[in-house]
């Protein structure tokens, strides 16, 4: 497999029009295939869900640069991977990746995060997968300069990939998580692999009033830390390093097997 011959699908869960997926889609354009299959707007927090009770629209918009095409889905991320690899015909990508998603996915957050759920949407369907993210620890406000810094680690680990590329066996890679320090490319410090850390919080939900004098109420994620594992991805990607933490769709706890067969024996 070659550069040129890398066939790339890209969704994430900020929305098509975002300026991660725009930054990431044309970085690896330069090098591969490019086919940008999105949602229509932000679906932040989506997690693995998809969409079972309404028919999903499906536009096709010019593609800028060297990307071969690009759709935005009235749907979830996981839809618009579903889409792709099971109604586009013909179409098998070689790589599936995901983001950049504004704000990191580290810790529980991965379980919640739509980018990181389009990514494994793609390993049910022997497609191996990447999600992006992008991290800064002072502010939500990142700016196109910084998604286009991202892009170029994300741009290494997909000429990684045509170099040397994985599939979805049993045992092998399947999905990766990348966290990405919101600094210069050439403030990075390196790759490294990265375990889920642990998120401490304090989460609420905030109770309001609106004009018509009817209740609701706001989720307020309140103060929160992080461990201090300096295996964890959050204190990596804090140390400036791209953490990478590889995933599976699978939720089976494995190694609790023979303590839920000691609980169940009479």
């Amino acid at each position: 497999m070659t550069l040129t011959k890398l066939k790339v699908l890209i969704s994430n869960d900020d929305g098509v029009h975002a300026p991660g997926i725009q930054a990431l889609a044309q970085a690896v354009a330069e090098v591969a295939d490019v086919y940008v299959v999105a949602p229509s707007r932000e679906r932040s927090g989506q997690s693995h869900s998809v969409t079972t009770t309404r028919p999903l629209r499906i536009v096709e918009l010019d593609a800028p640069g060297k990307i071969q095409c690009m759709l935005e889905v009235d749907g979830k991320p996981a839809d618009c991977v579903k889409f792709a690899v099971t109604s586009m015909p013909g179409f098998k990508p070689d790589l599936v990746i995901s983001g950049i998603n504004r704000g990191g996915n580290m810790a529980e957050d991965t379980l919640y995060s739509g980018t990181v759920g389009a990514a494994l949407e793609a390993t049910l369907y022997g497609y191996p997968s990447m999600a992006f993210s992008l991290h800064h620890f002072e502010t939500w406000h990142l700016d196109t300069q910084m998604y286009t810094e991202a892009a170029k680690s994300a741009l290494q680990l997909v000429e990684l990939f045509a170099r040397r590329p994985w599939g979805v066996q049993e045992e092998g890679l399947k999905c990766l998580n990348v966290n990405i320090p919101a600094i210069p490319f050439v403030d990075v410090k390196g790759v490294r692999h990265a375990d889920v850390g642990k998120r401490f919080f304090q989460e609420c939900f905030v109770k309001k009033t609106d004009p018509r004098g009817a209740d609701y109420y706001w989720l307020d994620f309140g103060p929160h830390s992080f461990d201090t594992e300096m295996t964890a991805e959050v204190n990596l990607v804090r140390a400036g390093y791209v953490a990478v933490t590889p995933l599976r769709p699978s939720l089976q706890d494995h190694a609790r097997q023979a303590t839920l067969e000691q609980w169940l024996t009479p």
